[in-house]
């Protein structure tokens, strides 16, 4: 599963100090982002929360992959293939 609930980045933001990607990109459709896992597709409403001031905004036109910035605690989008971190999610059952 991806990360997709502001609650969620609200965790990142206290507890990782890492860039990751989180799962989203906009690979098929420029400024429609899509979850990896299910194919949902994100709000602009909801990009508008995510993302950081000016994002996401396709810089040289192959920015795609939605990446998780400790230093803004937002999203920005960037280059699928820069080599950082992922960020899954992994779910736990209680018996």
């Amino acid at each position: 599963m991806s990360l997709k609930y502001v609650e969620k980045l609200e965790i990142l933001k206290r507890n990782t100090s890492i860039f990751a990607y989180i799962g989203l990109d906009d690979m098929k459709s420029e400024g429609t982002f899509v979850w990896h896992d299910d194919k949902t597709v994100i709000k602009t409403e909801m990009i508008r929360k995510l993302f950081k001031s000016g994002e996401p905004n396709n810089g040289n036109n192959n920015e795609n992959c939605a990446r998780y910035e400790p230093v803004n605690f937002a999203l920005n989008d960037a280059v699928c293939s820069d080599y950082i971190r992922y960020i899954c999610e992994k779910l736990c059952f209680h018996w």
